[in-house]
């Protein structure tokens, strides 16, 4: 896992905040190997070895929540028929398989959900459901090739899907009539990914990351179905708000990494980003420029500049129970967001680098940022979403951070200081 928080490399885009970089680890292929817990709070299992020696290795780890085990029972005891839950769960599973030397194939797969869920059971005719979940799904394959010693490339397909959904389903028992009604809403946004990457070695002192990827988006920004029945008679079933919008975004990059001098070392890149929606399209350069500097054998001066663009809108809401995310994409009405972000850092090590010190200082100004509206309800799919929220809003986020971590001995930990704050402006 790899934090980044300014001075930005080029090969990364499409959003104004950090960015957290995952990677998973490559099953075992020599042995088979495992390892599991069993927990109140959750239970974890993970096993990884060889489908065959030396040549496809796989690795599967799965995890649960497991408290509303627990919770469901004792609140249907505790409120007469009532019984509340709250779970999560993830998957991740990745398949290696190395063809050659010089050829790799990886499939990567990752499905992760949260779900609250109330129940209330009055008898088997008279039962009523409320659920909220949003989760995360992820499939992606990936092919490494090694062309020589100085260059190699990744050609990466992806499928991505976030949703969120709130569903209630009350089923009942009146007279000699059974009814049932369903109320659901749901936002999703899907990407089909296509990315070709190169890294190409000019010597030792410059590297050069350079690459392009086309993103096919559709986004379900809020749909709301509807459905009655009486007797097992369907009386309605519709469904009305935002349809599917689809949009595309073309990205290209050019990366140098460059030991300028022994104690110089310089990452320059430029980023275009060109997204198309509704017979409309959107241009972005954005230049990257990060500078380090090395004051002794153990201190680092960096100094650093980033432009981004995002061209998707996101509105967090928050009401009675768990705030909800929301996700909306830029348009000729709401156009993206961007941001100018500055840093300058200083970090150094003292005992023979067995203690580190870091201290940051930032500054970000963005524009284009948008807001749901006062006294506006973001889920009223009667009317344009673009209409319910505030827009052209100027955000300035500014801060100090500072950092002390011991990393190794009998006693390691860290502490940390962050003066922040960030301040939103809109028109109204």
């Amino acid at each position: 896992v790899k934090l980044v928080k300014g001075g930005f490399p080029a090969h990364y885009g499409g959003r104004l905040s950090s960015v957290l970089d995952v990677r998973m680890k490559e099953g075992n292929m020599k042995k088979f190997q495992g390892n599991g817990m069993i927990g109140i709070l959750a239970s974890k299992l993970s096993v990884e070895g060889p489908i065959k020696k030396d040549t496809i290795s796989y690795i599967i780890s799965c995890r649960r929540m497991m408290y509303d085990l627990i919770t469901r029972p004792l609140t249907k005891i505790a409120f007469n028929g009532l019984s509340i839950g709250y779970y999560f769960y993830d998957f991740n599973g990745k398949i290696n398989y190395k063809i050659s030397d010089k050829n790799h194939l990886f499939l990567s797969i990752y499905l992760g959900d949260d779900k609250m869920i109330s129940k209330t059971t009055l008898n088997k005719m008279d039962i009523s459901t409320n659920s909220m979940q949003w989760g995360n799904q992820l499939v992606a394959f990936r092919w490494n090739h090694v062309f020589n010693q100085k260059l190699f490339s990744n050609s990466t397909m992806s499928y991505t899907k976030y949703r969120y959904t709130t569903t209630f389903d009350n089923k009942a028992k009146e007279g000699d009539n059974n009814t049932s009604n369903y109320w659901g809403y749901i936002s999703s946004i899907q990407d089909f990914n296509a990315k070709l990457d190169f890294d190409y070695y000019l010597n030792k002192k410059w590297k050069m990351k350079y690459g392009t990827n086309v993103i096919f988006h559709n986004y379900t920004p809020g749909n709301t179905m509807l459905k009655e029945m009486l007797n097992s008679v369907l009386l309605q079933d519709t469904s009305f708000g935002y349809t599917n919008i689809y949009a595309t975004t073309l990205n290209t990059y050019v990366e140098n990494e460059v030991n300028i001098t022994s104690k110089i070392f310089a990452n320059i890149g430029l980023r275009s980003s060109m997204y198309y929606i509704n017979d409309k399209l959107f241009r972005s350069i954005e230049p990257r420029v990060l500078f380090s500097y090395k004051l002794g054998v153990l201190s680092v001066l960096k100094v650093s500049y980033s432009k981004m663009q995002q061209h998707t809108h996101f509105i967090t809401t928050y009401g009675v129970g768990m705030p909800t995310d929301l996700y909306f994409p830029a348009t000729d009405f709401v156009p993206p967001s961007q941001s100018k972000q500055v840093a300058l850092g200083f970090s150094t090590s003292f005992f023979n680098e067995k203690l580190e010190f870091s201290a940051e200082l930032y500054h970000k100004k963005s524009t284009n940022i948008i807001s749901s509206k006062e006294g506006v309800n973001i889920f009223n799919t009667t009317s344009d979403w673009q209409y319910n929220v505030e827009l052209k809003g100027i955000g300035t986020s500014k801060g100090f951070e500072l950092l002390v971590q011991k990393k190794e001995g009998i006693t390691n930990g860290w502490f940390s200081y962050t003066l922040s704050r960030s301040t939103h402006q809109f028109s109204n």
